[in-house]
C-alpha cells in the first residue's frame, strides 16, 4: 500500500513538473518582439465581421498563427520588421489570422507580443480551411485582383527580405 501511494504521488509530481515546463514553452521567445501590444482590441476582428473584398485593390498578407505555435511567435518580430519597413500601407495590407483561439486568449498573448497590424480570430478556421491552410505559421500573398500570389509555411528569419525582394517591384512606392 506504502509503495502504490509513493508510486501515485512520484506519478504526479512528474505530471506537475511536465505541465509547468510545456505551459511556459516559448516565453523566452518574448525577448525577441518588442513587449506589450500596438493592437487595440478594436484592432482585433472576430472573422465574421471580415471581409477581404474590402482591401480590393491593395495587395494583402494573411500571416495565420497560434499563440501556442513556437514558429509563429519566432516569425512575429520577422513580420514586425517588414511592417516597420513600409513606407506606407495604402497599398499593402498585413493581417495576422489567429487560428481556432478565443479573443481573451489572443489578448492576453498580445500583452506580451506586438503586432502592430489587424487581427482576425478565426475561431472555427473558417478562413484557414478556405485557404487550405495546413500548417502555420503560413502567409498568403493575395494580389491587387485577389489572386494569390505566394504561400510560404514555416519560419524563415529571412522573410522579411524575402517579402521586401518578392514584393518590390509590384509596389515600389509602398516597399524601399
Amino acid at each position: 500500500m506504502k509503495t502504490l501511494t509513493v508510486t501515485i504521488l512520484v506519478v504526479v509530481l512528474v505530471l506537475l513538473v511536465g505541465w509547468y515546463f510545456v505551459s511556459r514553452t516559448g516565453d523566452s521567445d518574448a525577448a525577441t518582439n518588442k513587449p506589450g501590444t500596438n493592437v487595440s482590441s478594436a484592432d482585433i476582428v472576430d472573422w465574421t465581421d471580415f471581409n477581404l473584398d474590402d482591401y480590393r485593390g491593395k495587395i494583402v498578407i494573411l500571416d495565420f498563427w497560434a499563440t501556442w505555435c513556437n514558429p509563429c511567435r519566432k516569425s512575429m518580430p520577422v513580420m514586425h520588421r517588414f511592417y516597420e519597413k513600409l513606407k506606407s500601407d495604402d497599398c499593402l495590407k498585413i493581417i495576422a489570422v489567429n487560428l481556432g483561439e478565443n479573443r481573451r486568449k489572443v489578448e492576453n498573448f498580445l500583452s506580451k507580443y506586438s503586432m502592430p497590424y489587424m487581427i482576425v480570430l478565426d475561431q472555427q478556421r473558417q478562413i484557414g480551411t478556405q485557404f487550405g491552410v495546413r500548417a502555420i505559421p503560413t502567409i498568403i500573398i493575395i494580389d491587387e485582383n485577389g489572386k494569390i500570389i505566394e504561400r510560404r509555411s514555416g519560419y524563415s528569419p529571412s522573410l522579411d527580405k524575402d517579402l521586401q525582394s518578392l514584393l518590390h517591384s509590384r509596389i515600389p512606392d509602398c516597399i524601399p
